[in-house]
């Protein structure tokens, strides 16, 4: 049996319990000991992702035009704000995160970014996005990744919240929504769907589990269909993704 060496537990802001772990060379996030994995990062080699998802969002991030505002909303580990600040330098970075204690451990932790071009704010990422426009904020690219100790947060799944990912986004811009479900989609994520297709001209979902079990998904809308077009070959080529996922994920790739 493998031991975690633990790095960090205590209290966050809003989370009852935040702890980092270290377990065979990687280290994780999670919220209390029974939390799920909020995120990770691989110690031996600090650019390999190591879950699925953040991989098929990296080689989305490759695929997309020139990005100048990214949104993450609900920063985790920071995986995604330094995939982008990897392959768009000069991006500016939001980050999102309802417990302040999470934010400061996914910078000194996990390095994820900070200083200067970087924004974080604390507070529910839904009331940001919705309140961005107001303020003269528009993004080329966001990622919702609410992920609480036990699943996604009710309000990302909602039909209004595609809406108002619309109106966030630049005229040519691109969203992606780590989700988790079955396939085919159903219930809440199934109306989810209907209401971004009839919003953006483009909606791919890639799941990125095995099967038709339950499992994390990337659901990407896009502005603009042209945006999407160099992402099933970049999940072909990637480098981030593994062999397998190469060969296996543009194949699993469908637009709703």
């Amino acid at each position: 049996m493998t031991s975690d060496r633990s790095v960090f537990s205590g209290p966050g802001s809003l989370h009852r319990q935040v702890e980092v772990i270290e377990r065979r060379g990687i280290r994780y996030l999670r919220f209390g000991r029974f939390g799920g994995w909020q995120g990770a990062l691989d110690l031996r080699d600090e650019n390999r992702i190591v879950f699925p998802y953040q991989r098929a969002f990296a080689a989305l991030v490759e695929a997309v035009p020139a990005v100048r505002r990214f949104l993450a909303l609900g920063v985790g580990t920071g995986t995604a704000m330094r995939t982008v600040r990897r392959c768009h330098p000069d991006a500016l970075l939001y980050g999102v995160d309802v417990d302040e204690v999470v934010l400061r451990l996914a910078v000194e932790y996990f390095g994820c970014p900070a200083g200067r071009g970087v924004t974080y704010w604390v507070g529910d990422g839904v009331s940001y996005v919705n309140h961005a426009p107001a303020h003269g904020l528009s993004f080329d690219l966001v990622f919702v990744d609410a992920y609480l100790a036990d699943r996604v947060y009710d309000p990302c799944l909602s039909p209004e919240f595609a809406e108002v990912l619309h109106r966030a986004l630049t005229d040519s811009g691109v969203a992606a929504c780590n989700v988790i479900g079955r396939l085919p989609p159903e219930g809440a994520l199934a109306a989810y769907l209907s209401t971004a297709r009839r919003l953006f001209p483009a909606v791919m979902v890639l799941p990125v589990g095995w099967g038709w079990a339950e499992q994390n998904m990337l659901v990407v809308f896009a502005k603009r269909p042209e945006s999407l077009v160099k992402w099933p070959e970049r999940l072909a080529r990637s480098p981030a993704l593994g062999w397998m996922q190469r060969h296996a994920w543009p194949r699993r790739l469908f637009v709703v």
